[in-house]
């Protein structure tokens, strides 16, 4: 599937495609997600409000900010991914950030939403570990989702308020995310009238 020739319904889509092509080559939603941790959509909607604070900021700019809201790679790793000195990489990120900051609760979340019900969002993230030696806790270590050794956790975020209500997990890798919430409690806790997205 080559990014350049997919039919694109905006300039920002568009400007997405050939900038993710220029990088990562021919790249499928899933490789994408896989890549920046969200949908090629959603990284043209953070684009667009972005851009919207800053003109300066690029498609470029928000990819390098979701891989590294991604994968947390070191200042000089990821200078070397994206092959741009350490102060354009960490002068950018800033940048990113700053505009996300300013103009993200612009988003109407309540029509994300049709029924009102979900209170918080939940979502799982991994950090990376070192191979262990043994094969038993490698193979409880190892996320064949992600593809490496990892601890899984799992956060809670208000919709509201964007307050952290619930963190849970330093599970194996290998456990699925949604054993991770039925063994982490957080159900229990919920009140009767509480939904989580």
């Amino acid at each position: 599937c080559d990014v350049r020739n997919q039919k694109r319904s905006s300039g920002i889509n568009a400007e997405y495609g050939e900038t993710v092509f220029i990088y990562f080559g021919h790249l499928r939603d899933r490789e994408f997600a896989s890549l920046f941790g969200v949908h090629i959509k959603t990284a043209t909607i953070l684009y667009y409000f972005s851009h919207q604070y800053d003109s300066s900021l690029q498609p470029i700019h928000i990819l390098r900010f979701l891989n590294w809201m991604k994968s947390y790679p070191t200042i000089d790793f990821g200078c070397a991914i994206w092959k741009v000195a350490d102060k354009t990489y960490t002068k950018y990120l800033s940048l990113v950030i700053v505009a996300l900051l300013h103009t993200l609760d612009t988003i109407d979340l309540d029509n994300c939403d049709k029924t009102g019900l979900f209170c918080f969002a939940l979502d799982a993230t991994v950090c990376p570990i070192q191979q262990p030696k043994d094969n038993e806790t490698q193979r409880a270590f190892y996320s064949g989702k992600h593809k490496y050794y990892c601890i899984k956790y799992e956060c809670g975020v208000r919709r509201d308020t964007g307050e952290i209500v619930w963190l849970g997990g330093a599970v194996p890798g290998s456990v699925h995310d949604i054993t991770l919430t039925r063994l982490g409690g957080m159900l229990h806790k919920l009140f009767s009238d509480e939904l989580v997205l």
